[in-house]
């Protein structure tokens, strides 16, 4: 594994080990916590030693971990499925979701909730659309977990992201978000820096401007609810009109619908 993708590997369980202790003093209740940066840090660290970051990359932030997703693979964005067709790492569902984690993920007669991560969709296609293939594209894009923790609301599991009232409330919650992001920033130096969605952009735009300059942070919507298509090019178009993707084309050239987050 090459010197940048050891040195994030580290931060990563670092910070994964961080926010396991607040989690410890928060004791917070009706609200089940998992951690995936630290039960599937061995598939995580697959994924960095195929595709390393190079130095001064675009540094993506996102929310938390999906239950489809990153609660699954480790990898974020990633379900078990896109792991495998797309990143050539096989991880059979339900990957490594620990046991009271499945439970969850499953009806009462045994069937998935679901069985991949939405804005997958959007965030692949907009890779492949703004530098051609995965392989480049890791090179110069690399998604932060300010928050690696999987919520889930305890009766209905529904699930929990930074952006609902009860994790905002938490003492240091948005604190933790912060120093994990200028941690990471630290390790990197990114040249750029996109806050997917209202909340992030909310939360951790003003650090982001203060790390990279107001006008190498990118404010854009997250993909969970967008048009994949629509959101896809419109994210390779505005990383090429920045000068931070040659944008391979391909996409459909309408507006970019927002989000709703």
């Amino acid at each position: 594994m090459e010197a940048l993708a050891r040195r994030l590997l580290s931060e990563w369980t670092t910070n994964a080990r961080r926010w396991e202790d607040a989690v410890r003093r928060w004791k917070p209740e009706g609200i089940e916590v998992f951690n995936p940066g630290l039960y599937a840090q061995d598939l995580y660290a697959r994924f960095l030693e195929r595709y390393p970051p190079e130095p001064r990359p675009v540094m993506a932030v996102g929310l938390n971990p999906g239950p489809f997703g990153m609660a699954q693979t480790g990898i974020p964005f990633t379900d078990c499925r896109t792991a495998e067709t797309l990143l050539g790492i096989p991880v059979p569902l339900p990957g490594r979701a620990p046991a009271a984690l499945v439970r969850r993920l499953k009806r009462e007669d045994g069937r998935w909730r679901g069985t991949y991560e939405r804005s997958s969709l959007g965030i692949y296609r907009a890779l492949r659309l703004a530098w051609g293939d995965l392989e480049t594209a890791y090179r110069h894009w690399y998604v932060v977990n300010a928050c690696p923790l999987l919520f889930l609301q305890a009766g209905d599991y529904k699930n929990m992201t930074p952006a609902d009232r009860p994790l905002r409330k938490l003492e240091g919650f948005q604190a933790l978000r912060r120093a994990a992001l200028e941690r990471f920033a630290e390790v990197l130096s990114p040249r750029a820096v996109v806050c997917l969605g209202k909340d992030v952009s909310a939360a951790l735009g003003p650090a982001a401007e203060a790390l990279v300059g107001a006008a190498n942070v990118l404010h854009y919507p997250h993909p969970a609810r967008a048009v994949p298509d629509l959101w896809a090019g419109g994210l390779a178009r505005e990383l090429n009109r920045r000068g931070l993707a040659p944008y391979r084309g391909g996409g459909p050239h309408g507006k970019v619908r927002p989000a709703g987050d």
